[in-house]
């Protein structure tokens, strides 16, 4: 059983006891003197609503004037209330009372909430009931209570030596079955004087199956549990006090039983006490301890963690004079594989031994990998060896190699390629913050700077940019038209775009956008007859051989880039999301609402079925262009800020600014080919041939790669 600490709820002993103490005459007549009468008051059991309660002796002092009641209650001691399994138990308190008198029945009002006495007097004695509606807190039950009493009054004239009142302690005790434990008793006269000599005591118990009580005061736990009461008799004096008999535990349960964890894990231990039969008990301070802490520890609460190394060890539980324990075995659970080289490229014939580890669940490696087990989903491309020695069997292609132990596996993806791979071949320096770059079918190159507005040029295959001009702005996009008669750069200062005519190198002309709206992005039409500048909110399209506005098209952010379909009037600009817009006849064609990523980079493969998009905020994306459904996410691409796709490579390039890298993935496999960490590399665009990749970087040059 629970015992809960009742004085929270005091109200409960306060209202039976205060209350029970306000009845009582002035005298054994009953007259209407002001003399005051002392009653000694006891108490039977009050029950109700599944509430049963027992409360110990109280003294009262009543003076009856005119048949109207004042007077006191004192005392001490400890009421108890059993609801099903849960002990209550607190203090009465003392107080005043009021009531009234009339012929013998009294009526006494305590100062207690929804509580009433009844009393009728028989001589010396008072008999009444009592009933009580209380809430006791904490529990959130609600008992209606009805009990009984009595007071047997006190002689005025008694002896000094006389024992009129019985003070014993202890006032409330729990023992449990099988225990005992000594009352002792203080004498007080009238005056509440201790006296020296005890009288003859006698002592009573009011429910055998629960307590005995001897003849010198032992108390003794029967096998029953509940509460009682015991009644002491001695002189003119009597007391009640009120005693609980606990089940004694038997054994503990621990929960679980036994423990199989993957180290640096841990686990919550419950421990429970059992009586004779199996019952639960409350048990009492439990403390724990491990046979060896350098496989498993165990904290002051239950909480068993296995620092690490692998192997086996018991936790001790401990509870009064009770003691069990539970096996503890720290294992490596595998639940993960990792395979390096994460990619691999190979040239027909070539081989390379892949290196498995194999993760538990506390992400630490498993040394033995002589179980791991591996596989080739197209062998003719390349097989693998029980080793994980990998072989390009001779055809170009992609195989995916899986090695897998017992339910957990990864695979790799293997590339059998023989073209050369790409790298930066000349780096120029420039200085600055080079951003905006295109190229022209002839060669033509142009470089803007996002700083300082300078505009270089220059001519592939050569890498030097001699020529620069000065512009006062900031250039962060440029684009060529197909003949590279005209050069388009998004400008700040203007707020709109410079024309430039390559052949003098010089501008010939200016558009303006709203003031309102920010330029950021240009591009022209692959016939050449649409000039799309992208802003903030709107695409604008104009007749790129007249310069007249044609309409503009509203998006759900900032464009920031801009990729054009190879085959029909389709241009996708890059926001929040992708949005395709048809700029021959400026309507929305639809969304790409799932990428709603921080969209930059975007590119269409040549023969317009796919659209790649590179995220700032993930990875690259890939759509297929004829139900707009997302096709492949590829994680070596993330995140990207700007894409480009070589057909006669069938490779795409990412730039990847806040790693400081450009990645070259095959656009089939999704298998990088390469990878070149360089700065902060920003825009990257390729000439008409796919064979010459230019990367202005953020750190003040340009790299070609080949």
């Amino acid at each position: 059983m629970l015992k809960t600490d009742f004085r929270p709820i005091a109200l409960l002993a306060a209202a039976l006891l205060a209350g029970c103490g306000g009845d009582g005459p002035t005298g054994p007549g009953g007259g209407s003197g002001s003399t005051p009468t002392v009653w000694s008051l006891a108490f039977g059991e009050a029950q109700g609503d599944g509430a049963d309660c027992r409360f110990p002796s109280r003294t009262l002092t009543l003076t009856e004037t005119a048949g109207s009641l004042a007077g006191s209650i004192d005392g001490t001691g400890d009421g108890i209330c059993l609801i099903g399994d849960v002990v209550f138990s607190g203090a009465g308190p003392s107080g005043t009372l009021t009531g009234s008198v009339t012929g013998t029945e009294y009526t006494i009002t305590p100062s207690i909430p929804q509580f009433s006495l009844a009393a009728t007097r028989h001589g010396d004695s008072l008999v009444g009931t009592l009933a009580w509606t209380l809430n006791l807190i904490g529990s959130g039950h609600a008992a209606h209570l009805v009990g009984s009493w009595r007071a047997a009054r006190l002689p005025d004239n008694a002896p000094a030596t006389t024992t009129e009142f019985l003070l014993v302690q202890p006032d409330l005790t729990d023992i449990p079955e099988g225990d005992s434990v000594h009352l002792t008793v203080v004498a007080e006269n009238s005056h509440k004087v201790v006296l020296s000599q005890l009288p003859t005591l006698t002592f009573t118990v009011s429910d055998p199956s629960r307590a005995s009580v001897s003849a010198t005061g032992w108390l003794k736990g029967s096998v029953s549990p509940g509460p009682f009461a015991i009644g002491v008799h001695g002189g003119q004096g009597y007391s009640e006090v009120v005693g609980h008999t606990i089940t004694r535990a038997h054994s503990l349960q621990i929960q679980p039983m036994a423990l199989v964890m993957n180290r640096t894990h841990g686990a919550q231990l419950t421990v429970t006490a059992l009586d004779h039969d199996g019952h639960h008990l409350p048990a009492n301070a439990v403390t724990y301890s491990s046979s060896n802490s350098a496989i498993a520890t165990v904290s002051t609460d239950g909480r068993v963690a296995g620092p690490g190394p692998l192997g086996q060890a018991w936790i001790r539980v401990s509870s009064g004079a009770l003691t069990d324990s539970i096996p503890v075995t720290i294992v490596a659970i595998p639940v993960s594989f990792a395979l390096s080289p994460a990619y691999v490229v190979l040239v027909p014939g070539d081989t390379l031994r892949l290196h498995p580890e194999i993760l538990d669940s506390a992400g630490l490696a498993i040394g033995d990998t002589t179980l791991v087990h591996f596989t080739s989903s197209q062998p003719s491309i390349a097989t693998i060896s029980g080793s994980g020695l990998v072989r390009s069997a001779g055809p170009l292609g992609f195989t995916d190699i899986t090695a897998s132990w017992g339910s957990v596996s990864h695979s790799v993806r293997i590339l059998a390629r023989s073209a050369a791979i790409p790298h930066i071949v000349a780096t120029t320096q420039l200085g600055g913050s080079p951003a905006g770059v295109a190229v022209a079918a002839s060669g033509a190159m142009y470089v803007g700077d996002a700083n300082s507005g300078t505009l270089y040029r220059g001519d592939l295959p050569a890498t030097a940019l001699p020529s620069q001009q000065a512009t006062g702005g900031s250039i962060t996009s440029i684009a060529f038209n197909p003949a590279g008669t005209r050069a388009y750069a998004v400008h700040d200062s203007i707020n709109g775009v410079l024309v430039i005519d390559p052949a003098t190198n010089s501008i010939v002309d200016t558009i303006r956008l709203p003031e309102n709206l920010q330029t950021l992005s240009v591009g022209v039409s692959p016939n050449g007859q649409k000039l799309i500048i992208g802003a903030a909110n709107q695409v604008f399209i104009y007749d790129a051989a007249t310069l007249d506005s044609l309409g503009s098209v509203t998006v759900g952010a900032g464009v920031v880039h801009l990729s054009f379909h190879p085959s029909l009037p389709l241009v996708y600009a890059s926001a929040n999301g992708v949005f395709e817009i048809n700029y021959t006849t400026g309507q929305l064609v639809r969304t790409f609402d799932a990428l709603e990523t921080q969209a930059s980079g975007t590119a269409v493969s040549a023969d317009g079925s796919e659209l790649y998009l590179a995220s700032i905020a993930g990875p690259l994306q890939i759509y297929d262009l004829g139900s707009g459904a997302l096709k492949e996410q590829v994680p070596w691409f993330t995140p990207g800020y700007s894409v480009a796709y070589s057909a006669a490579q069938d490779l795409l390039y990412l730039t990847l600014p806040g790693g400081g890298g450009i990645t070259i993935v095959d656009r089939v496999s999704q298998v990088p080919v390469a990878i070149i960490l360089n700065g902060a590399p920003r825009l990257v665009t390729l000439n008409a041939a796919g064979t010459t990749a230019v990367v202005t970087n953020e750190n003040g040059w340009v790299d070609f790669i080949q």
